[in-house]
This record gives C-alpha cells, structure tokens and sequence, in this order.
C-alpha cells in the first residue's frame, strides 16, 4: 500500500464526515484483492460534502490520486460516492506480490 494513502483518507473521513455527525457514527474500513488489483475502502456516516456527490476531490485526495499514478505505470483510480447515507472513499491499484512496483 502507497504511504500515508489510509492515514489521509481515514482522516478525511473524520474531518468532512463524522466530525460534523450528531449521534452515532461509524466508520468502516476494507482492504481486498480482486484478481489483478487491490481495492481499498473507507466509508462513514458523516453528512460528507456537497462535492462528495459530484465526485470532486480536495487537496488530500488529489495527493493521494497522485501519489498512485507516481508509483504505477498502470490505472489506477480514487473516487468519492455518496449512497444510502454513507460517504464511500474508494481506492483501487494493480495488485503487485510482496509490494514490489
């Protein structure tokens, strides 16, 4: 996993999602190979941004979209979604053994 990229989002989650959540909140985090890629998740119950529907990204996640195309010459993709109240943060790169690049 790319350095610092689960810190920033889960950070990110506390900052724009459940820090302004009243009452009870969670925050899930997943990790999972599918074939050929790794796909990372981070989803909380915050109220979340105004952009977090229309997919924009801020400073932190531009970093980490960076971050990823740095480290692999092949796709790799961040978004951001808002479903069923939830804020979802997903992460996906290619799969690599032993986190070699």
């Amino acid at each position: 996993m790319p350095p610092y990229m689960m810190q920033t989002l889960v950070e990110n989650a506390f900052k724009h999602g459940l820090e302004k959540q009243p009452g009870e909140k969670y925050l899930q985090i997943g990790l999972e190979r599918e074939g050929n890629w790794v796909i990372l998740f981070v989803a909380d119950n915050g109220p979340g941004s105004e952009n977090a529907s229309f997919g924009v990204l801020g400073v932190g996640l531009i970093n980490v979209k960076r971050r990823l195309e740095l480290i692999y010459d092949l796709h790799s993709e961040l978004s951001i979604n808002r479903e069923a109240g939830s804020t979802i943060l997903t992460v996906k790169w290619p799969y690599t053994p032993e986190g070699k690049v």
